[in-house]
């Protein structure tokens, strides 16, 4: 994420070169990516989550971080709204 800016980097971390760069609604703070290709995004200073499609660079999303419901949880089957945590891999 660029700290000043309005912009989020996508790294291949593999090949460890940047794939490309995503134009935010509004500065990033900090984000989270999960196992289905998705980086959420805080937007510190509107309070929201920008949803974001690492292999398209396309923001799907963004929602206030003050509900509970919301466009940006991904559907695990469980019906509770909830995301399933993903476990962190070893190196």
């Amino acid at each position: 994420m660029i700290g000043d800016g309005t912009q989020v980097v996508i790294v291949d971390p593999v090949l460890d070169r940047v794939l490309r760069t995503v134009e935010l609604p509004a500065g990033p703070e900090f984000a989270a990516a999960d196992a289905r290709g998705k980086v959420y995004v805080n937007l510190e200073s509107t309070a929201q989550l920008a949803k974001v499609d690492i292999a398209t660079g396309r923001v799907e999303a963004v929602a206030s971080a003050r509900t509970s419901s919301s466009p940006l949880v991904p559907d695990d089957g469980r019906g509770d709204g909830v995301p399933t945590p993903v476990p962190a891999r070893s190196r």
